[in-house]
């Protein structure tokens, strides 16, 4: 997992916590958690490591992304 704060530009403004997750086989995607869950996560995870998660919304991606998979994200109910 590789780990990034995506920032608005023109404002400076925190967006969102960014994220390349790998499964088993090798298969990337992009995950991010909105700024307001931010703090929920930033603690529990930590860049080259392995985890489960469950409770993601996985919804295909209408904007830039750095993998060639859907984006999924994290929700509140997301859990480590």
């Amino acid at each position: 997992m590789i780990m990034w704060e995506s920032i608005n530009p023109t404002t400076d403004e925190l967006i969102s916590l960014d994220m390349i997750l790998m499964d088993e086989e090798g298969q990337t995607i992009h995950a991010f958690t909105w700024k307001n869950l931010i703090d929920t996560f930033r603690s529990k995870i930590k860049e080259q490591s392995i985890y489960a998660f469950n409770n993601l919304k996985v919804v295909e991606s209408t904007k830039c992304r750095p993998t060639s998979n859907e984006n999924k994200y994290f929700l509140h109910t997301t859990q480590r």
